[in-house]
């Protein structure tokens, strides 16, 4: 039994306040402001966590390297095509980032007038990924192994996937389906682009 600290009237622990002259009681006030502060920094960390893993998911899985992958196309941008792309495949390949990326341009652009002629104008992409499949390790090794003879440092490839896109081209008269094999590589934690095989679906 708690006392009033004004009057002396005799409190249950959790009255909030005094029944006789409403002063405020200080042993319910404390335990409320303990409580608080707990939840409310369990539950700011655990939203905080969440976003952290989905900025960091969408930067470096494999998921938004497909996503920019697709928005390069579209946009027929060489340069963003450049920076998805395996720095052990564009090292090995002696190229300059200009050549690379203007041949992704080129590449993209004719993609684009490609799906324009079938779909009509103002196209825009939206792709699904339809299986995604990483490579045992005999199957890893044998890739890497075979670069590796052809000189590329392949040190920094822990993993080797495969994915299956189905990417639907809208345009303002009708709209069309394709597929695309994509082969990733995780390096240095990361996923990358190493190669890309359109195959059109009518």
């Amino acid at each position: 039994m708690k006392y009033c600290a004004n009057c002396g009237t005799p409190m249950e622990e959790m009255d909030a306040v005094c029944p006789n002259c409403g002063t405020i009681n200080p042993h319910y006030a404390g335990k409320k402001k303990s409580r608080r502060p707990v939840w409310a920094g369990v539950l700011a960390l655990a939203v905080i966590c969440v976003l952290l893993v989905g900025f960091l998911c969408a930067g470096t899985g494999y998921r938004g390297v497909v996503r920019g992958y697709v928005r390069a196309v579209e946009k027929e941008d060489g340069y963003a095509m450049l920076k998805l792309l395996s720095p052990t495949l564009v090292d090995g390949s002696g190229l300059d980032a200009d050549t690379i990326s203007k041949y992704y341009f080129l590449t993209f652009e004719e993609t684009m007038d490609t799906y324009e002629n079938r779909v009509g104008r103002n196209v825009r992409l939206r792709c699904e990924i339809d299986d995604f499949e990483t490579m045992e390790k005999r199957e890893r090794d044998d890739f890497v192994d075979g670069y590796e003879a052809m000189g590329y440092d392949m040190s920094g490839i822990s993993k080797v996937a495969e994915a299956e896109l189905v990417i639907n081209a809208k345009g303002q008269d009708k709209d069309r389906e394709y597929e695309e094999d994509i082969v990733l590589v995780k390096e240095h934690g990361k996923w990358k682009i190493w190669d890309s095989n359109l195959v059109i679906r009518w």
